[in-house]
């Protein structure tokens, strides 16, 4: 099937999320926009609206009580698929889901894409909610998965599953040069503990009062608990580098940062439930150059090793031991090598040799 005869095909994604705040969907519609008529249909959280030309985006109320919203949701969603039927139905993973393809659209044709388990502290919370999502991909022919350790955690057959990895964009920065460290950390604030982040940092400067850490920029949003306790912990920073917690930025917004800094910060908590979730932050990082300090997960761990980085447990203590072991190996680090060997990851090469052939396969099939 040629390009200019998919043209025709018309691809609806359908999220919970308002489009453009999630990296990935916003990722593959910039990377398929020349291939198909691409509708995105997601929530209106009210943020800034962000568009993407040959992209039409439909925003759904979330006026109402959570039971109401969910209903209008699904509701209107399912109206989309009875007047406008799409060739493909591309579903990001919600609650409920597998109600799509019984109701509306073919079931050959829609596939169901899931980036993250559910990774929140409740234990019985993430029993029933990964219950759900692995009885859910049983309405599914086709099902996308971030990672192969998710897969098998989600007791997803292979002959079922397709490894969709996450990915970023590569940043056009100079090569990066260790003689001082910069810190920079971007993502959600929400159970990360990034606090912990910045009392390592004071820990180091007081073992380490004359190394040369230049700053550290904070980029995310959390609740008001965890925002507040971010910021009485960079109160107690003393005098040297610059600790500065920005808030929420767009996507749009992060180059000025990934220029500035060489050190990322990858800070997922080491526990069960997040052994399987690679984070997007580690990859933004390794192309644009950068070492990263990651925690011991298992997924940092197929990524990290002694030539881009070092990895930690999720304590203030660890993060210190790792900003000690950067600090002694920083001369050893060649940004260009650290970039190109990454480069598998970035979001167009991942849409261009994965995504897209799937779909065109898919196209085929009655």
């Amino acid at each position: 099937m040629t390009t200019r005869e998919m043209g025709h095909a018309r691809l609806l994604l359908i999220s919970q999320d308002q489009f453009g705040y999630l990296t990935d969907s916003f990722q593959y519609c910039t990377y398929l926009r020349n291939h198909f008529q691409i509708t995105f249909v997601g929530w209106d959280y009210e943020l800034p609206r962000i568009t993407l030309e040959g992209v039409e985006c439909m925003h759904i109320s979330r006026d109402g009580g959570k039971l109401r919203r969910y209903y209008v949701f699904l509701r209107q969603v399912m109206q989309i698929l009875r007047q406008r039927p799409a060739e493909i139905v591309y579903v990001e993973y919600f609650p409920l889901c597998a109600l799509l393809p019984l109701f509306g659209g073919k079931r050959s044709r829609t596939v169901l894409d899931i980036r993250t388990g559910y990774v929140r502290n409740s234990i019985l919370m993430r029993v029933l909610s990964n219950g759900l999502m692995t009885l859910e991909t049983l309405f599914f022919r086709h099902v996308m998965v971030i990672s192969d350790s998710l897969r098998r955690f989600l007791c997803i057959s292979k002959k079922k599953a397709r490894i969709l990895p996450l990915g970023a964009d590569e940043c056009a920065c100079e090569p990066k040069e260790f003689s001082s460290l910069r810190l920079f950390y971007v993502g959600s604030l929400d159970y990360r503990h990034i606090d912990e982040t910045v009392n390592g940092l004071v820990l180091f400067i007081r073992r380490h009062p004359e190394a040369p850490v230049e700053s550290y920029d904070i980029v995310g949003f959390g609740s008001e608990e965890e925002e507040e306790r971010l910021r009485q912990a960079i109160r107690n920073v003393p005098a040297g580098p610059r600790v500065v917690f920005h808030g929420r930025r767009m996507s749009t917004e992060l180059t000025p940062f990934l220029e500035r800094s060489n050190v990322g910060v990858a800070f997922i908590p080491a526990k069960k439930h997040y052994q399987c979730q690679p984070a997007t932050k580690v990859f933004e990082y390794l192309l644009a150059g950068m070492v990263v300090i990651a925690t011991h997960t298992y997924e940092n761990a197929r990524v990290i090793n002694e030539t881009n980085g070092v990895l930690t447990d999720d304590s203030a203590r660890g993060f210190c031991h790792g900003l000690e072991n950067l600090l002694e190996r920083r001369n050893t680090y060649d940004s260009a090598q650290i970039r190109s060997n990454i480069g598998g990851y970035a979001w167009n090469r991942i849409v261009a040799e994965n995504l897209l052939p799937f779909l065109t396969a898919l196209l085929r099939k009655p």
